[in-house]
């Protein structure tokens, strides 16, 4: 009787914690977080190269339980999170001109590294057509971020393959959505 009278209550909650997690879950839908967006500059790339290579990078800190309580009106924090995922990514040439802009690239991606994951993992992918733009979207249902999330500085790689040279510096602004469950 004295084993029974201990463990129902261990039970109990038990199955009360388990049951307050999936309430969590139910009522805390995906939310959209914007992260600050910042600046690139891509030097001139001179040559046609044969393959993507590194355009620049920049490192962002970033506080995502200030964000996620502030999306929240304070009822949830990082602690609730389950999964972050990047749901789009804009890319936005400042000083671009007709022989300068996105259509000298075909190809540009963008990788996420952290000071909690220092792997780079991959998070938009970007194809530009062979006419004058100077901005481009790309909508993602892409890798699993959250261990990426657990610092506060974010380190985004730019990498490209150009299809003409560009004659002078190119800045790109950069805006990331996160989706965050």
């Amino acid at each position: 009787m004295k084993k029974l009278l201990f463990f129902l209550p261990v039970a109990i909650l038990l199955f009360s914690v388990s049951s307050c997690k999936k309430i969590v879950e139910q009522f805390f839908s995906p939310i959209d977080v914007n992260m600050p967006s910042f600046q690139l500059v891509i030097p001139p790339v001179p040559v046609v190269s044969p393959s993507e290579v590194s355009l620049g990078s920049y490192t962002v800190y970033f506080n995502l339980d200030s964000a996620i309580k502030a999306n929240t009106r304070g009822v949830f924090g990082v602690s609730t999170i389950s999964t972050i995922k990047v749901r789009q990514m804009n890319l936005e040439v400042l000083n671009a001109d007709q022989q300068n802009n996105l259509a000298n690239f075909e190809t540009a991606g963008i990788s996420l590294a952290s000071n909690s994951n220092t792997s780079q993992a991959n998070v938009a992918a970007f194809t530009f057509a062979d006419v004058y733009a100077i901005s481009a979207s790309s909508q993602i249902d892409g890798a699993e971020l959250k261990n990426y999330f657990a610092g506060n500085e974010l380190s985004f790689t730019l990498t490209g393959k150009n299809r003409r040279p560009t004659q002078k510096a190119l800045t790109i602004l950069v805006k990331t959505t996160l989706s965050v469950k």
